[in-house]
């Protein structure tokens, strides 16, 4: 390629870019929909969906009550995001996450409060796995709850 069949080049470009300019500029349309519609979609993108878990009910199967679960319970009812069900057995537990009335279980298991004064305590989590954005919030909720 020479220079000349280069600068042809550059002078094409240019003159499609003024025709369309020109172009948008007539179309008042085309404005339109080149400036407001990605504006309103920022806006119902950014404000209108929100992938934020609120009010979520979990099921606490406590084995260890005591302070320390019980303080923890009462951390979770002071979240927006979870709302502690206390029950009394692991079956119900799965009974109400099976018909879909919680959406996670939390087990402290029996020795909790003796492992956590050994920095060895562990709890369960038991998620809904099906929509794994809100599981993951979830999970992130109760690992940061306790």
């Amino acid at each position: 390629m020479n220079l000349t069949s280069l600068k042809n080049s550059w002078r094409r470009t240019a003159s499609l870019t003024v025709k369309e300019t020109r172009q948008l500029m007539r179309d008042k349309s085309s404005i339109a929909m080149g400036l407001l519609l990605p504006l309103l979609l920022i806006f119902i993108f950014g404000y209108g969906i929100s992938l934020d878990l609120t009010d979520a009910k979990v099921a606490v199967f406590n084995q260890s009550p005591g302070k320390v679960t019980n303080a923890i319970v009462e951390g979770f009812r002071g979240s927006s995001y979870i709302t502690p069900f206390p029950v009394k057995s692991m079956k119900e537990a799965e009974t109400l996450f099976d018909d879909g009335k919680v959406r996670g279980i939390v087990v402290f298991p029996q020795n909790f409060q003796a492992d956590l004064m050994n920095q060895k305590a562990k709890i369960q989590i038991i998620v809904y796995g099906v929509d794994t954005t809100s599981a993951n919030s979830l999970q992130n909720y109760v690992q940061q709850s306790v």
